[in-house]
């Protein structure tokens, strides 16, 4: 299995390994590539606009991605694993320069791919504008690795083919397939032991698929659905996964894990595929129907934007309405000051009664299918309702938790060398009554009985405070209104403060965090400097990409959504001697 991992990363990686990162275009080349996706694709990622492969792997590609390498640091590689290895690092590397970038694969300036499965078999396709250099990138891995590649002709293709495992049968054996046709690279895995049901010859253009994505209207309602502004999309297709799972022939997936199941029988599939469990799969299949990513994404000077959402999508109505209701306040700044903050947003009022339907609804069918009986097993016969209960009873009225980090300073002139002298930051408490939850902390902490404030939202110094059972010298105050209770220290904190002291309470999210990854590194650095610990390569790398950006998660009426919205330069970045 971790060779196939391994084999299937690569055919992901080329397209910067993620849903948002693979793109095609509206023009004819994009639209002929789209014709070879079957409609029964498990997983599709499109774009109907072209980007700038240079930049684009800077803004979101090296910066924040680690060498495939580390996943088999533990693992002896044959030199074909070790290959694949080098060819997808060798990718991300290549990013140092646009020259070096077109020369590895042989991609133009702005490139058009498309990612997707055929049944299980992930395939790869982009146009590319020198197929010699491509070749050259690989006769030069081949090399470095000790790798050697089988040539194939199928039909009027021919192609590479490295084997990815030890199998002395090559019909045992997952082979990473490279071809190119009338300059269309494509990048998929052959898989020998699926038989009629490999489809090697589908993923290289010889075959059609007898339904194609293109033609089925799907692209359309997906991009009317979620926004024609929006310019990329992807889908992850729950249905049919269920249909391959419980059916011997629903699909083209169904049919591949009939053949391999016929080699090597499993007794849950055998299960799955029963009518009790096809029904009833199919039907939880159709209240979770897919999952579905969708964003613009853009460019300015050095600067690159994406913004979009991930959303699961859902029409169980009791669970949707369920998770709505302990929707929060996700009480923060808009200050653009912050280099890391993060909020939960939860109506703990509501909690109890939420959990209480959320697992009645998963308990209380009568299932018939033997996987779906288990599973109510394993939740218990007890509602766990009345414990959250009487848990959240301790803090009544809550709404949401915030914390926003704007600075940190470091005297370097201290008597015993470097030390934190000054935080600029603001921890938040949204509540309906928050000087009640102020008084029930007292109960608990009698420490806490020091503290005298007033719901007047005046600033009260509680330095003294802190500084008692932390030996810490810094300036803190608290303020406190009907609504909110703010904790803060420094000037941006305070400006902070009086903005989310004049916020309501109306409920506006489950979860946030932003975070600015130089600024974060900044203050690593600062903590290097008192600890002597050098900051890790590794991490330094990760956080030079000015990568600016969040994720909010939401429920709505379409499902469990997870809103991005990132920034990042599209310069090279370069590691600092530490």
């Amino acid at each position: 299995m971790k060779k196939l991992l391994l084999a299937t990363a690569v055919v992901a990686a080329a397209g910067g390994a993620g849903y948002l990162y693979q793109n095609n275009t509206t023009a004819s080349d994009a639209g002929s590539l789209l014709t070879q996706v079957p409609a029964d694709s498990l997983m599709v990622t499109y774009q109907t606009e072209p980007f700038n492969h240079y930049k684009y792997m800077n803004a979101f590609g090296t910066a924040n991605q680690g060498s495939i390498a580390e996943l088999f640091a533990d693992e002896p590689l044959s030199p074909q694993q070790q290959f694949a290895v080098n060819l997808f690092d060798g990718y991300l590397e290549s990013a140092a320069s646009p020259e070096t970038l077109k020369a590895y694969l042989g991609t133009g300036e702005n490139i058009n791919p498309v990612l997707y499965t055929i049944g299980m078999v992930p395939v790869y396709k982009v146009d590319i504008e020198d197929p010699a250099a491509l070749w050259k990138t690989l006769d030069h891995e081949e090399q470095m690795s000790g790798a050697k590649h089988e040539l194939v002709k199928l039909g009027e293709v021919e192609y590479r083919r490295y084997e990815m495992t030890d199998s002395i049968d090559p019909q045992d054996g997952i082979g990473l397939v490279v071809a190119v046709v009338d300059n269309v690279l494509t990048l998929t895995v052959d898989v020998p032991q699926l038989g009629v049901q490999n489809p090697i010859k589908m993923a290289l253009g010889l075959e059609a698929p007898s339904q194609n994505i293109a033609d089925s209207g799907r692209l359309e309602a997906l991009q009317a659905k979620y926004g024609e502004n929006n310019n990329s999309f992807g889908y992850f297709d729950h249905r049919e996964v269920i249909k391959g799972l419980t059916t011997k022939d629903g699909n083209m997936f169904a049919r591949q894990i009939s053949t391999l199941d016929a080699i090597d029988p499993e007794p849950t599939i055998e299960e799955m595929r029963s009518p009790a469990c096809h029904t009833e799969l199919t039907q939880v299949a159709e209240n979770w129907p897919q999952s579905v990513a969708f964003a613009e994404y853009k460019m300015k000077g050095d600067q690159a934007f994406i913004k979009g959402s991930f959303v699961v999508e859902s029409n169980n109505k009791v669970i949707l309405d369920a998770l709505k209701s302990i929707r929060g306040v996700l009480a923060e700044s808009k200050s653009d000051k912050s280099f890391f903050s993060m909020a939960l947003g939860l109506d703990i009022n509501t909690l109890a009664p939420s959990i209480g339907q959320i697992w009645a609804d998963l308990t209380q069918p009568q299932y018939q299918c033997s996987l779906l009986t288990q599973m109510q097993q394993e939740m218990g016969g007890q509602n766990p309702a009345a414990a959250v209960s009487m848990g959240s009873g301790m803090v009544n009225g809550l709404k949401g938790l915030s914390l926003q980090m704007f600075d940190i300073k470091v005297d370097t002139n201290a008597q015993h060398g470097e030390v934190f002298s000054q935080l600029d930051g603001m921890l938040s408490l949204s509540a309906n009554d928050p000087m009640m939850l102020i008084q029930t902390a007292q109960m608990f902490v009698p420490e806490l009985a020091q503290l005298q404030i007033q719901p007047d939202n005046q600033p009260v110094n509680v330095s003294d405070l802190l500084e008692m059972h932390t030996g810490m010298k810094v300036d803190v105050f608290a303020r406190l209104n009907e609504n909110h209770f703010t904790l803060y220290s420094g000037d941006s904190a305070a400006e902070a403060s009086k903005e989310v002291m004049a916020q309501s309470l109306s409920p506006n999210g489950l979860f946030s965090f932003d975070f600015d990854s130089e600024r974060i590194l900044e203050v690593l650095e600062s903590a290097s400097s008192i600890t002597g610990e050098p900051v890790p390569d590794d991490v330094v790398k990760s956080l030079q990409g000015e990568l600016v950006g969040g994720m909010t998660m939401d429920v709505t009426d379409q499902g469990i959504g997870f809103e991005f919205d990132y920034r990042g330069a599209t310069k090279p970045v370069t590691v600092a001697q530490q």
